[in-house]
């Protein structure tokens, strides 16, 4: 069994910009492995806590260097 494909696995904290837009930062507490039978693994380096609501978000792992297209991550 082979990993084929890692992402990013993120939970969202909203919050408002300098001009009162609501927006999300992404933040990054761990990695998916995801193998060659289907199967995804799920490695937390970090658990969020407070005000999370249980959700967690899978982004594509990005070449460093490479923009991150607004994630935030």
């Amino acid at each position: 069994m082979s990993v084929v494909k890692r992402q990013n696995v993120c939970f969202g904290v909203k919050y408002t910009d300098n001009a009162g837009q609501e927006k999300t930062r992404w933040i990054t507490v761990g990695k998916a492995f995801h193998n060659d039978r289907g199967g995804i693994s799920i490695k937390f380096d970090a658990f969020p806590a407070g005000m999370w609501d249980g959700w967690v978000q899978l982004f594509d792992e990005k070449e460093p260097g490479q923009n991150q297209g607004g994630q935030g991550y």
